[in-house]
This record gives structure tokens, C-alpha cells and sequence, in this order.
């Protein structure tokens, strides 16, 4: 059986690259709990993962206007499959503004 937690990190990563082209929020309000710096830090790490591991979102990610990147994506699995994350919109390879997501199934 697939570990949930993985799962959320996965999906996190590929949130990042499905959202580079098309740099949209609806749905996502503005996020206030993370610290910037803590964020900032984060998604880096998270992007530059992604980019070592896929190419093509590397690739993507050069001919995007921006980037929104959930570098950590929270399930509650047991109760309503609730998923929370924190991310930041960055613009030529800096933060623009911060966002928070949540969804329940």
C-alpha cells in the first residue's frame, strides 16, 4: 500500500509544475501562518528537486511568467481526506506573494 504521506509530498511537486504555465489562484487565498523565510526556503528546495528529477519541468518552468509552488502539502487521510498547504508565487526566481490551500473531499 502507498504511504499517504508521500503521496501529499508527491503531489506537492507536481502541483508546482501544473501550475507553472498557468499562473492562476483561483481557489487559493492569501497565506499568513508560514514564515516567509521558512517558505521561501522550502519551495527553492522543493523546485530544485523537482528540476533534478524531471527535466521538463525545468524546461516548463523557463518559458513560464511564474511559478506557484506548495512545497508541503498536509493530509488527513483518516477523517475527510482533508489536504492543506502553504506556497508562494515566484517571478524571476523570487517570491511575489504568498498563498495558502485547502480541500476536502
Amino acid at each position: 500500500m502507498a504511504n499517504p504521506t508521500r503521496r501529499c509530498a508527491e503531489l506537492g511537486l507536481v502541483i508546482a509544475l501544473a501550475v507553472a504555465v498557468t499562473v492562476g489562484t483561483g481557489g487559493v487565498a492569501q497565506a499568513v501562518e508560514s514564515t516567509a523565510a521558512d517558505l521561501n526556503n522550502d519551495s527553492y528546495r522543493a523546485l530544485q528537486k523537482l528540476y533534478r528529477t524531471n527535466p521538463v519541468a525545468a524546461s516548463v518552468a523557463r518559458q513560464a511568467r511564474g511559478v506557484l509552488v506548495f512545497p508541503n502539502i498536509v493530509c488527513r487521510v483518516l477523517l475527510e481526506g482533508e489536504k492543506y498547504g502553504e506556497g508562494e508565487l515566484r517571478i524571476g526566481g523570487r517570491a511575489a506573494s504568498y498563498y495558502n490551500s485547502f480541500s476536502a473531499s
